[in-house]
């Protein structure tokens, strides 16, 4: 991550929580390249993992900028997730040697949660998030 970002108006930082660290790094690496490459003068977007979480932090100079920047990031992740999935146990977690179900998305869904000044979403995974603003009336 760049120290000498552009202090931007408005954030949010978009947490996806996994079952398992190994899914979760695939996640975070396949992100990785886009860092930079999405931004505009508008808005910029920095990925970091903590162990199972996944954290996006996306900044704009307006909230119409935040939300397009949220919304990109939200299908990059869900885009990730299917990768992830479909690559099988080796990026998803180890499976079990008992015939059980192995971890999957499908067996245990990750989470998302963002946090913003303007917008806040609790949800199952990226691609299915509810949204609630706080400009509801």
């Amino acid at each position: 991550m760049s120290t000498d970002a552009p202090v931007r108006e408005h954030d949010a930082a978009l947490r996806f929580s996994y079952p398992d660290e190994p899914r979760a790094r695939a996640v975070a690496d396949a992100l990785a390249p886009e860092v930079g490459e999405i931004d505009d003068a508008r808005s910029s977007a920095t990925v970091d993992r903590d162990g199972e979480t996944v954290l996006v932090r996306v900044a704009a100079d307006d909230l119409v900028a935040l939300r397009a920047g949220i919304n990109s990031w939200s299908r990059l992740v869900e885009v990730a997730e299917r990768v992830s999935t479909a690559a099988g146990p080796s990026s998803a977690g180890a499976s079990s040697a008992s015939g059980d179900d192995p971890p999957s998305a499908e067996n245990d869904p990750p989470s998302a949660e963002v946090d913003s000044s303007s917008a806040e979403v609790d949800s199952s995974s990226a691609a299915n998030a509810s949204r609630k603003t706080d400009e509801d009336p």
